[in-house]
């Protein structure tokens, strides 16, 4: 391997650019690249991706609204349910 290519497969690596092949005295891209196609994503896929993302806030506001509150309220005293509340601030945020 000639000094060029090294350098040329150096320098593709660490930019992340395209490798440089040398023929017949002008530069051509490397025919990988060439050839990558782009795919688009299911409706299926996509709506599954949905669904994750709606149990996931479906759990997390349900933590919130139990967990999160029982800690913070004492039943029948509401100066101490205030000042749980000033104590805890970074629960509410």
């Amino acid at each position: 391997m000639s000094q060029l290519q090294q350098e040329n497969k150096m320098i593709a690596r660490t930019t992340g650019q395209p490798e440089l092949s040398r023929s017949e005295g002008s530069m051509s891209m490397n025919k990988a690249v060439m050839m990558e196609r782009e795919t688009e994503v299911s409706p299926r896929t996509k709506a599954r991706m949905a669904g994750v993302f709606y149990l996931l806030e479906g759990a997390t506001s349900a933590f919130g609204a139990i967990y999160v509150v029982s800690k913070l309220t004492v039943p029948g005293n509401a100066e101490a349910t205030a000042a749980s509340v000033l104590t805890q601030q970074p629960l509410l945020w």
